[in-house]
């Protein structure tokens, strides 16, 4: 990962969480339909996209943020 240029990194933090806030929305449009909330496999999945997003959003927060931002490691483009 130290290869890719400061850019690259950003915009792959900010995918990371435009996706964790993307399953948060998606399970609460889940547990906003109270039919749907009655199947097993619908509450699973909204479980899942629960976890998920939490996951992502907080590794963003805690890990690729900063990482996106340390210059410690030098790129191999030579610049």
């Amino acid at each position: 990962m130290s290869g890719f240029p400061t850019e690259l990194k950003n915009l792959q933090d900010t995918l990371l969480l435009f996706s964790g806030v993307y399953l948060l929305i998606n399970a609460l449009e889940i547990a906003a339909d109270r039919q749907r909330v009655r199947f097993p496999p619908d509450t699973l999945k909204m479980v899942a996209n629960i976890v998920l997003g939490i996951f992502l959003i907080a590794f963003y927060l805690t890990i690729a943020s900063k990482n996106a931002n340390n210059t410690f490691f030098p790129n191999n483009l030579g610049v």
